[in-house]
């Protein structure tokens, strides 16, 4: 019954029987947990008459998911280095796709890929009857979650303060949404507000998946996949990102600093001054937002509450690159030698 609502409206259900739903992310909201438990729950999914491609994860869990059904990157030669190109909209390879879903025995079809929402324009174009889900996050949330990334896969070394002069209060990925709602009419979107207080048990999953009235998920584990690193481990990285450090040992440095035990996980770098003049600033902006958005007020009234009642997490400052890291250095020492000596020679030079 929720399944025929959300696609009444579509004349394309007069031709075939297949919905088709598209999880674009953005960044840093939960995608990974819900790629990661969909593609090892194919079974329980099947049998809610759900369809789930099959997709790789790596060893923390993390995937691109369903890029490669729609998109394609190509190398390309750049400073004499040869790298993909960001992931862009493959016309050939989703028309393919397509014949496959309407040949298909199920009736919903459900796709999840960080890469989609820089093609939303594209892809609804292509999919007129597809719905897109689209979680949105706080934009001080955002900053530090978006940061740590920034200091895991970017290689930046550049502390957050200095950042900060240079900061626009904003959703990640909300102007691109609110042209694409406004091109392509509200009802094609499925708009979540990430929102961990209002999460059943906290997790994302059971959020996620409440879209489709499925409430009871099996195996549903509580340990979080492509976290933060801990304040340790992101000092540590971001002294290391100073060096060239090839891209091998660079994902195995992020798997094992992923997966560090110890150290503070709960802490901001945010200046307490700036978080509290930003912070009122970022409930005006988030109430105009889903007004704009078309949320309900009470919705809105909750959310925000929420918002107003979130205290800012222990304030540490982030001290001279490369100081007290002894016990990084002994981590990775006692876990992978030969990433420790590797690392060691490229600081030395």
């Amino acid at each position: 019954m929720l399944i025929s609502k959300l696609f009444g409206g579509f004349p394309f259900l007069k031709k075939t029987p297949v919905n088709l739903f598209i999880h674009v992310g953005p960044g840093k909201t939960g995608s990974s947990v819900i790629q990661n438990w969909s593609v090892q729950n194919q079974d329980f999914l099947a049998k809610s008459r759900f369809f789930y491609p099959n997709h790789g994860f790596d060893s923390n869990g993390i995937s691109s998911g369903h890029a490669n059904k729609l998109c394609s990157r190509e190398l390309v030669s750049l400073n004499d280095q040869v790298k993909y190109s960001p992931p862009y909209f493959d016309s050939a390879k989703s028309k393919l796709f397509l014949k496959v879903i309407q040949s298909l025995k199920y009736p919903n079809i459900l796709l999840s890929s960080e890469a989609f929402w820089m093609q939303l324009d594209s892809l609804c174009q292509f999919f007129p009857q597809a719905k897109f889900i689209f979680y949105i996050r706080s934009p001080m949330s955002f900053l530090e979650s978006g940061y740590n990334q920034r200091v895991k896969r970017q290689n930046i070394s550049t502390e957050i303060k200095k950042t900060l002069p240079n900061y626009k209060l904003q959703c990640y990925g909300a102007k691109m949404l609110l042209d694409m709602v406004a091109k392509y009419g509200r009802e094609r979107f499925i708009i979540k507000l990430y929102n961990r207080k209002r999460f059943k048990e906290g997790n994302v999953l059971y959020d996620f998946y409440s879209i489709f009235g499925l409430t009871k998920l099996p195996n549903v584990e509580h340990e979080e996949i492509n976290t933060s690193y801990s304040f340790e481990a992101l000092e540590f990285k971001r002294f290391l990102n100073q060096f060239e450090i090839s891209r091998r040992f660079n994902i195995k440095l992020d798997q094992l600093l992923q997966r560090y035990p110890d150290g503070d996980y709960h802490y901001s770098l945010l200046p307490p001054e700036f978080f509290q003049i930003t912070k009122k600033k970022e409930v005006e902006y988030m109430q105009a937002l889903l007004q704009e958005l078309q949320f309900n007020a009470v919705e809105i009234e909750e959310y925000l509450e929420d918002l107003n009642a979130t205290p800012q997490k222990n304030y540490r400052t982030q001290s001279e690159l490369g100081k007290d890291s002894e016990l990084m250095w002994d981590y990775i020492q006692k876990d992978d030698a030969s990433l420790c000596q590797y690392l060691k020679q490229i600081v030395k030079k």
